[in-house]
């Protein structure tokens, strides 16, 4: 008799603690006015994308103050916690709204292994994936999640999200001429969706502007012979090279002119050299940086630490991307840029790949090829400068 009472007093306290985490949660949630719906990571997306309002200033103070509660948490607390669903998954809705995104993918995959058919955890889960890594790996799970037995409104979210971030990624490097990363970034969306024909007409284009026929072919093969657009692609890639157009066939050292042959134009900037490298004085959202010109560098780069100093409403969060640097292959985030000023000529809505300091040396960035294919360039050997004219 004694043990069961026992029993039933821990019974007792066990059934309390969680009605109280339960009530703590939902309690939190409601007052922040969340709802259970993971939150869709698109250009108006608060976590991608901020504008400086008083409202914004005082959301992130909220923020802040919520990701110290989160990290004051202890491991029994939130074990505690993991045995009410509910409360769980609104915890799991807190993590994304407090941004803290490598702790919501753990404890969304965590969440899914005791309640795995819980879908609104799989779409946050899907979140947290989407700003910890590369961008074309978190789009592939939002692919597999179409599988999966979510309602219609999240169905319509997913699908959203896939067409939105795919077509503005394929614009900006198109635009851009950042074949390389065009490439990488398609390649894997191709294979879980190999009839989409968005993807396979930019992936052809993005092998054919690097001269990479036989992949840009084998990419083609998925059209039917007499396809008119693809038809089309392959003769403009064709006639491009033909007429050695295509930037990405063209060694830079082609395309700089002795500045005698042509001395009636104004450069619209003027780069000096500094221990056998081309400097150029930038502003990019009116940040001051000193940018290393480098021809083998498909999109401009800057420093973290320079990064910081734009403000946000210039910005627009593309993603996550694996590229290569000096110092080997590493995932970074890209930007689209409001404007990069240089001399006389603002070049809108360019890539700018953030980078960690200590990846770039003395200099703030680097001057890509998505802006200089814009410029031509003359070489004026006896001053030791080169002089840049917008095309």
């Amino acid at each position: 008799m004694k043990t069961s009472k026992i029993l039933a007093i821990l019974l007792s306290v066990s059934l309390g603690a969680n009605l109280y985490f339960a009530w703590l949660w939902s309690n939190t949630h409601e007052q922040n006015g969340d709802t259970n719906q993971a939150s869709i990571p698109s250009t108006n997306d608060t976590s991608i994308t901020t504008n400086h309002t008083e409202s914004d200033s005082l959301e992130e103070k909220v923020i802040q103050e919520k990701q110290v509660e989160f990290r004051e948490l202890t491991a029994q607390e939130i074990d505690q916690l993991a045995l009410n669903e509910q409360a769980y998954l609104d915890y799991l809705q807190q993590l994304a709204k407090a941004k803290e995104f490598e702790l919501l993918e753990y404890q969304a995959s965590n969440f899914l292994r005791n309640y795995p058919t819980n879908t609104d955890a799989m779409m946050l889960e899907a979140l947290a994936y989407y700003h910890t890594m590369p961008l074309n790996v978190a789009l592939v799970h939002y692919k597999d999640l179409l599988s999966q037995p979510l309602s219609d409104e999240q169905s319509l979210q997913v699908k959203k999200i896939l067409n939105v971030n795919t077509t503005r990624v394929i614009q900006q490097f198109t635009g851009d001429q950042a074949w390389d990363l065009l490439a990488v970034f398609l390649e894997p969306l191709v294979q879980v969706d190999p009839t989409n024909r968005q993807y396979l007409m930019a992936l052809a284009r993005a092998y054919g502007m690097q001269s990479q026929l036989s992949l840009m072919e084998a990419v083609l093969a998925n059209f039917r012979s007499d396809d008119a657009r693809a038809s089309r692609l392959r003769d403009n890639i064709l006639a491009r090279l033909n007429n050695n157009d295509s930037p990405a066939s063209i060694p830079i050292e082609q395309s700089v002119s002795n500045i005698n042959s042509d001395n009636t134009r104004i450069a619209d900037l003027t780069l000096n050299q500094s221990r056998g490298q081309f400097i150029a004085k930038a502003k990019i959202s009116d940040v001051n940086v000193d940018l290393l010109l480098d021809t083998g560098a498909s999109t401009t780069a800057i420093s973290n630490r320079k990064f910081v100093d734009i403000d946000e409403r210039n910005t627009e969060f593309l993603g996550l991307f694996t590229v290569n640097t000096a110092g080997g292959t590493i995932q970074a985030p890209i930007y689209k840029i409001t404007n990069v000023v240089l001399g006389d000529q603002t070049i809108t809505s360019s890539s700018v790949l953030i980078l960690p300091e200590e990846n770039l040396g003395r200099f703030d960035g680097l001057l890509g090829m998505n802006i200089l294919s814009q410029f031509d360039l003359a070489y004026d050997a006896g001053a030791q400068t080169m002089k840049l004219y917008r095309k």
